[in-house]
């Protein structure tokens, strides 16, 4: 009895002194040594579950009508180049965050062999339905005059000035929505060097226009 009720009292004495986290994860660098007085609220250690992971991110506001819980994402991240890490959104954030015009996100993602770590910076790709095509030419390309906006439009090696009506900037480049389609060819360097109406072009100044989704 004696044996026994001193075995009790180590198992309690024991369960005292064990620390037992409500999830499983992956322990992380020790903030304590042995022999330290600890005290409760302290910090031990980190203890982070590796699968599944939360990803948090954002989308323009203009996309709230498309996004929808359950949608597929994929991401990446640098450290792993050629894999592609699956998931799935579970939150949308119900207020639109005003100084960026976006949308908050939530997306949980499998992460089966925890290569990914929290904290990493990925690279978020989400799919919401076929995007506008838009044709983009370079803004070096642009020729602007007192009568408008032109550019020179090659056709049999002889530049012609056209006009042109232009929409947006996206980084380098600009949204032509009349005088132009996809597959034109036209100048984009030079323009400057270029007298009159037609005129023969160096093929290295000139490329052809492409449709873009944006």
């Amino acid at each position: 009895m004696q044996a026994r009720a001193a075995f009790i009292k180590a198992k309690a004495a024991l369960n005292n002194v064990m620390i037992r986290a409500p999830f499983q994860g992956k322990i992380g660098i020790r903030q304590v040594q042995v022999g330290d007085f600890v005290v409760s609220g302290d910090t031990i250690s980190a203890l982070q579950q590796l699968n599944p992971l939360w990803v948090d991110f954002s989308v323009p506001s203009k996309f709230l009508g498309k996004i929808k819980l359950g949608q597929k994402i994929t991401l990446t991240n640098e450290a792993f180049p050629q894999q592609t890490f699956i998931g799935k959104i579970i939150a949308i954030s119900p207020l639109a965050n005003s100084d960026t015009d976006s949308i908050n996100l939530r997306a949980i993602v499998n992460n089966p062999q925890n290569k990914l770590l929290p904290g990493l910076l990925v690279k978020v790709t989400q799919y919401l339905g076929k995007m506008n095509q838009r044709l983009l030419v370079p803004v070096t390309a642009i020729v602007y005059t007192d009568k408008g906006e032109f550019v020179y439009k090659v056709v049999d090696k002889t530049a012609n000035l056209v006009p042109i009506t232009l929409g947006s900037q996206v980084d380098q480049s600009l949204l032509v929505k009349k005088g132009l389609h996809a597959g034109d060819t036209i100048v984009v360097a030079g323009t400057n060097k270029i007298h009159g109406h037609k005129s023969k072009i160096n093929p290295k100044l000139v490329t052809k226009t492409k449709i873009s989704d944006q």
